[in-house]
């Protein structure tokens, strides 16, 4: 499909194949603008009178394209080609245009001075330094941060030691879905450094675990590879639990 057949479909689609003709004044003619680099413009009315070359200063004002870099082409209300408007010093009226034609600007300027001026990826962002953000007043930043100087304080609530639980004592652990309890001994009651609160280091009877009894270099228990792991008080509970024999089930 051709550009003009492109630009007839376009009309038809928008208007649904009912656009209304415009009549100019006596002496002028009512045409469409379209162009290369801007596509589609809106409909003006010209004199007749003029000549082609006046034309094209009247149209760069719409298009951008300079008059000496223009090819002027006139279409027909069906997109058919009319003419080739390329001679400067016959007028308007000579290449019988009528309203509601379309007349298609090509810009042919080597430079592509309109096609820079509309490419934005050409154009300089902004960008602005944490320093002058932060001397702005009435930023989000500022809000978020006035927030929270306003809200009360989150009063640490210290956790309390598990007293229940006892190394060395049998124990099962909760799963996290509770679809399965894991059996072992308690290998560690206190205080991590790889999280706050207290926690409990078991040896499990299975390699269910996630270590050897050491995290992130620090060794807080020993037992084999993925025997080891480490729960909150809360998941554990200690009492009578003897090693399964899976050989028996």
């Amino acid at each position: 499909m051709s550009y003009g057949e492109s630009i007839e479909a376009l009309r038809a689609y928008v208007t649904g194949g009912n656009e209304p003709d415009y009549k100019a004044p006596a002496g002028q003619v009512r045409l469409e603008v379209s162009s290369s680099e801007l596509g589609l413009s809106n409909s003006r009315n010209f004199p007749l009178d003029i000549s082609i070359a006046e034309f094209k200063s009247k149209l760069q004002l719409l298009v951008g394209t300079a008059p000496i870099f223009m090819e002027l082409t006139l279409f027909d209300k069906q997109g058919r080609t009319v003419a080739k408007l390329d001679n400067d010093n016959v007028t308007l009226n000579s290449y019988r245009p009528s309203d509601n034609m379309r007349v298609h600007v090509v810009d042919l300027d080597p430079y592509k001075t309109i096609a820079q001026l509309n490419d934005v990826s050409q154009i300089e962002k902004y960008t602005m330094s944490e320093d002058d953000y932060n001397k702005r007043e009435h930023t989000y930043r500022k809000f978020k941060q006035q927030q929270q100087t306003n809200s009360p304080a989150k009063e640490e609530v210290e956790e309390p030691v598990p007293e229940n639980i006892k190394v060395g004592e049998r124990c099962e652990v909760a799963s996290e879905d509770g679809s399965l309890a894991r059996r072992g001994e308690v290998m560690f009651v206190g205080k991590v450094d790889f999280s706050t609160g207290y926690w409990v280091g078991v040896k499990f009877d299975e390699p269910l675990g996630k270590n050897d009894g050491s995290v992130q270099g620090k060794r807080y228990f020993t037992c084999p590879n993925k025997y080891g792991g480490f729960v909150k008080p809360n998941k554990v509970v200690v009492g009578d639990f003897p090693e399964e024999d899976f050989d028996e089930l």
